[in-house]
């Protein structure tokens, strides 16, 4: 199988790329927790501003981490 080949079949597949997005998202979001800056997220059509810490990720304990103030 050529190497074209083979990326086009994760293409179709999608589990691969999903695996990878799922995981930039998740990098996203500890970066902006060690920032303590908010997330821009699109909903219903309008930016959001989110804080970090309101996110849940998979590996999160079972308490939320404790809010730094800002300033």
């Amino acid at each position: 199988m050529s190497e074209e080949q083979g990326f086009r079949q994760k293409w179709r597949d999608g589990k691969a790329i999903d695996k990878v997005m799922d995981l930039a998202f998740h990098d996203a979001v500890r970066r902006h927790r060690a920032a303590n800056v908010p997330m821009a997220m699109w909903e219903n059509g309008e930016v959001l501003h989110m804080s970090p810490f309101d996110i849940p990720l998979p590996d999160d304990p079972a308490e939320p981490p404790k809010r730094r103030a800002a300033g």
